[in-house]
């Protein structure tokens, strides 16, 4: 695996403008010699989250989110860090360089944009053939559904032709064509090594991922009496991991007023509810809705409400979700679950029953707390030691999924009042949980009084040309002081880039153990003029070489008799400065 150059991000971040990225998201408005907004990570009728375009940093000062360019398109858009830096390298018109010596025998990244090009290519395809004159049956398939070319559109929804060889001719003309369309599961192979399209006479719905790239298709046949699948899927491919996508993820993404997101089973459900102007909806893919698809739509939100038919096939896939829930439920986190009456989906519900009635129904959607101890309560009798030993039996392994947290404790202290016979202890699945994210923490916040390195770290971070003032500081690395070693590296940093600015230190530190650190010290208010502020830092400077100077005096008079000469003159030159600073 090839690595990301920091060089590069150190780069990219120099040649990009925060502003500009950040303006597009969230509207700016000069203020000074900053710019303002209503903050987009929490909810606020007064302006506080300011980015500052000499340092290209942003921070708010209501909630103290912070960052360079990098983390607000990971924490905004929420992308990964890769994610991050390709869209920022495809902005600035920029190739990504790679450090294949990060790892041994590392390979190359494999360049995947000539599929994503011709996935492109090829949902462009489907939605013409969707309005050609052959297409009448789907688009009275479509009509018959309820669903406009508006939302038609909205969901890029299109049409696979009847016959054998139509995606074939339109993009197979080259062998190397050819390859690709089977690499991404578009053609499906013989045993003769003859070649046919997959999806033939077909409604089509692009599949995308985060980034809105289309990775693969789902299709609803258009032949009710013949046994095939109705739906069929894409295989898996090397854009497409079903455990990992979930259709119309990409776009609840981008909604900025959903509170919640709907998980529903099919296409259908999914364009019903847009239909009606419920957007804040998925589909899971042919799958249980996995940890992977979890953790992702939390990022986005705080509540997920899982959307199933009220028959026991629909409590069923319920339960399924509820047991994936578990590992992810962290305090703050909610799941729920919404069931509807029998022989009802959500197409057909909202149809017969509106908008308002749906919604209705998802605000009193069922907690999974209760949901998990009504289905395990339901036939046990409690005022039996039998029953509540049977409740234990059943739900203490559920529990121990838990993430250590507040909301772990209290679905222990519900069973515990369900059982309050049982002397049930938390296990030591619990306890060892919360030793582990102990020992992971990479990040503890600085004691109230802060180091001299620490203080300086702060100034610098505020106005990295303080150190143009600084001379060599390779020694002071000797010193026991908090986080001297950082200030060292910061300060070596800032002399090799003498134009950086503090979003570029963060670039620099960001993925590494420092980054939250930095993040931290950038956080604090220093309220002092640009004057003031270099006075400050050099006091702090020259109080670090009077530490310096003692400690180093110290080591060479304890070993006088081994000194060289040339230690023995350092040691003279060190005994008159210390002299000099001793009143």
């Amino acid at each position: 695996m090839a690595y990301i150059s920091r060089h590069f991000i150190e780069k990219l971040v120099a040649q990009v403008d925060i502003v500009d990225i950040i303006d597009k998201a969230v509207p700016l408005k000069k203020k000074g010699h900053h710019y303002v907004a209503c903050c987009p990570f929490h909810n606020e009728k007064t302006p506080s989250f300011t980015v500052f375009q000499n340092t290209q940093t942003y921070h708010c000062f209501g909630c103290g989110a912070s960052g360079n360019v990098i983390s607000f398109l990971t924490t905004h858009r929420h992308l990964d860090f890769v994610e991050a830096v390709e869209e920022l390298a495809a902005y600035a018109s920029l190739e990504i360089e790679y450090d294949n010596n990060v790892q041994a025998n590392s390979a190359p990244k494999e360049d995947f944009s000539p599929l994503y090009a011709l996935m492109t290519q090829i949902a462009t395809y489907f939605q013409t053939q969707l309005y050609e004159p052959h297409a009448e049956m789907a688009r009275d398939y479509l009509n018959k559904r309820g669903l406009t070319r508006k939302i038609g559109n909205k969901l890029q929804l299109g049409y696979a032709p009847m016959g054998w060889d139509n995606l074939l001719n339109a993009f197979g003309d080259s062998k190397e064509n050819k390859a690709l369309l089977i690499k991404l599961g578009m053609l499906s192979e013989k045993e003769a090594g003859k070649v046919y399209d997959r999806f033939r006479h077909r409604i089509m719905f692009p599949i995308h991922d985060l980034r809105g790239r289309v990775i693969a298709f789902g299709g609803r046949t258009l032949n009710e009496n013949k046994k095939e699948a109705k739906y069929l899927n894409s295989p898996e491919t090397v854009l497409f991991k079903k455990s990992q996508t979930l259709y119309n993820g990409h776009y609840v993404r981008t909604l900025r007023d959903a509170k919640n997101v709907i998980i529903v089973e099919g296409y259908m459900d999914v364009a019903a509810l847009m239909q009606f102007g419920i957007e804040n909806v998925v589909a899971t893919l042919g799958t249980s809705t996995t940890t992977e698809h979890l953790k992702k739509l939390f990022r986005s939100y705080a509540e997920l409400v899982f959307c199933f038919d009220g028959d026991d096939a629909g409590r069923k896939a319920a339960w399924k979700a509820l047991e994936n829930s578990l590992s992810v439920l962290e305090s703050g986190r909610h799941v729920k679950f919404m069931f509807l009456p029998q022989n009802e989906d959500p197409d057909s519900f909202i149809r017969q029953y509106g908008r308002a009635t749906f919604l209705e129904q998802v605000k009193h959607a069922m907690p999974l707390s209760q949901f998990l101890f009504e289905q395990k309560t339901q036939s046990l009798n409690l005022n039996t030691p039998e029953g509540q030993a049977s409740l234990v039996k059943a739900v203490k392994p559920l529990l121990e999924k838990l993430p250590a947290g507040t909301y772990a404790d209290l679905m222990w202290h519900k069973l515990n009042e369900l059982t309050p016979h049982a002397n049930l202890k938390k296990s030591t699945t619990l306890s060892n949980n919360i030793q582990r994210n102990k020992s992971h923490t990479t990040f503890t916040k600085p004691k109230d009084k802060l180091s001299l390195a620490e203080k300086a770290i702060r100034l610098l971070l505020l106005n990295p040309q303080l150190a143009k003032t600084v001379r060599k500081v390779e020694k002071l690395h000797i010193l026991q002081i908090e986080n001297i070693i950082l200030l060292e590296e910061i300060l070596e940093f800032i002399g090799l880039n003498p134009h950086v600015n503090t979003g570029m230190i963060l670039a620099h530190y960001q993925g590494t153990p420092s980054e939250n650190l930095i993040r931290y010290f950038m956080n604090q208010n220093y309220l002092l003029s640009s004057e003031e502020m270099q006075r400050e830092f050099n006091s702090m400077m020259e109080k670090l070489y009077q530490h310096y100077d003692e400690q180093r005096y110290q080591m060479l008079l304890q070993n006088f008799s081994a000194l060289t000469e040339v230690e023995k003159q350092e040691l003279q030159s060190l005994y008159q400065r210390v002299r000099s600073k001793q009143p």
